[in-house]
């Protein structure tokens, strides 16, 4: 009977053990891994959508600060619909008032915004319960924005938080145009826009019905563009559906605070005479026998009108220049200039109406500002406003009408919150405006000027 061999039967599965363990643990490892990125490519992807919600709840929160404070720039105080409260990001708190509740953008993205003041002393800055910003400086508004998004994963109820905070202050508006208007502009005759800004743009429509040749320059409008024959010496087409621009608020109230001295500051115009019957008016006095005006209500709109006739020579006076400076009139005026250009800026709360053959040049006292107007302003005939080296800005919260005939020169930006009718029936316009710095003394625009990512 010969040996018996030893047993090899479970030496093969020791050797499948020795061979199969490490790529078990280096397959688990791998699971584990690929297992990991996944988790943090969806996390970062969850991130990245928190973020674009907290850039959405920045951009909406400035224009609907912009909203508020729309008015041109007076004193402002937005009131607190919500307490201050305390945001934490990154272990910082920020004292702040809730400006946008939280907004669903649908099952899974949201975001809210905080608003306080900028100041020295912290975010809160001794702020009340009801008031968020209660400004006196009309330049010197800035307000910080704080903006939180996030996003559930889905699968655990698990939140992604993202924040960013911006800065919203008041800075020179520079037009980039030579016509901005932010309602429909409709030509009729002949417009020539030269200088760097040889442009016209409107948040609007722009038409020309009168077959009109736009001489230099380009045409934009975020609405229609029609009736554009011609945009000679190197200028485009016209050009339509193009993207909304902001536009400044124009308050005349404004301006008046930014004069140092109003010549003429008539805040109830019945307390200025009618004109006599077939008389000249009444001398505007107080101006030592060396500058004169005539200032009068005349009918049938004695209530609301008053007439303002500059002269070189004033009857019954050895004045020999027509009084300058800046006027202020709290209701519809109209400017009659004879002899010379005046040195002048006129600020209405109503309509301003030039009549023909006026020439305008501004005053040292508001630089760069030749009228201001809440209402229309109107150029009934020939007109010149500012000179070569001397580019004045014309301001309206309503519109432009260039009506009656008569060539008009205007050096400098025309701005319209809501429309401007080019029409030049006879006689041509001429804007000439060059772009090398905002206006002096233009209107002022809020924007966001700062952003910063926090967490």
């Amino acid at each position: 009977m010969g040996k018996r061999k030893p047993r090899q039967d479970g030496m093969a599965l020791v050797f499948m053990l020795m061979v199969l363990g490490p790529l078990l643990i280096v397959g688990t490892v791998s699971l584990n891994t690929a297992v990991s990125k996944h988790q943090q490519i969806s996390i970062a992807k969850l991130k990245r959508e928190a973020f674009h919600l907290a850039d959405m709840g920045l951009i909406q929160g400035a224009v609907q600060l912009k909203q508020d404070d729309n008015d041109g720039f007076e004193d402002v105080e937005l009131t607190a619909t919500y307490p201050l409260e305390t945001v934490i990001v990154n272990s910082d708190s920020y004292n702040m008032h809730r400006w946008i509740d939280t907004i669903t953008v649908d099952d899974r993205k949201k975001f809210k915004v905080w608003l306080t003041d900028n100041n020295d002393t912290g975010y809160a800055g001794g702020l009340s319960n009801d008031t968020i910003v209660s400004d006196n400086n009309d330049e010197d508004l800035a307000v910080v924005l704080i903006s939180q998004g996030w996003v559930e994963d889905g699968i655990g109820n698990v939140y992604v938080y993202s924040t960013v905070k911006g800065l919203y202050k008041r800075v020179p508006y520079k037009p980039d145009h030579a016509v901005v208007s932010g309602g429909d502009i409709n030509l009729q005759g002949n417009i020539s826009v030269l200088g760097s800004e040889q442009s016209i743009h409107t948040n609007s429509n722009f038409s020309s019905n009168g077959g009109g040749d736009v001489a230099e320059g380009e045409v934009t409008a975020t609405g229609t563009v029609t009736g554009v024959v011609d945009l000679v010496g190197g200028g485009t087409t016209g050009i339509g559906d193009v993207q909304v621009i902001d536009i400044p608020a124009i308050n005349p109230e404004y301006y008046r605070s930014l004069a140092s001295n109003l010549v003429i500051d008539i805040s109830n115009i019945l307390t200025v005479p009618k004109r006599p019957p077939g008389g000249a008016g009444d001398l505007h006095e107080n101006f030592d026998n060396t500058e004169c005006l005539f200032l009068y209500r005349d009918p049938p709109d004695a209530a609301t009108t008053v007439t303002i006739e500059f002269s070189s020579g004033c009857p019954g006076s050895t004045a020999t220049v027509p009084l300058s400076g800046v006027v202020y009139i709290n209701g519809n005026v109209i400017v009659s200039i004879t002899g010379q250009p005046w040195s002048g800026v006129i600020i209405a709360s109503g309509d301003i109406e030039f009549l023909a053959n006026a020439s305008v040049q501004g005053h040292s006292d508001l630089e760069g500002v030749a009228a201001v107007s809440s209402g229309q302003i109107i150029f009934s005939g020939a007109v010149a406003i500012g000179s070569p080296g001397n580019q004045l800005g014309l301001y309206t919260a309503s519109n432009f009408d260039y009506c009656c005939g008569g060539n008009k020169t205007i050096y400098g930006p025309t701005i319209s919150s809501t429309g401007s009718s080019l029409n030049s029936l006879s006689g041509n316009i001429t804007i000439i405006y060059d772009n090398t710095a905002p206006p002096p003394n233009g209107p002022l625009i809020g924007k966001l000027i700062s952003w910063t990512r926090l967490e």
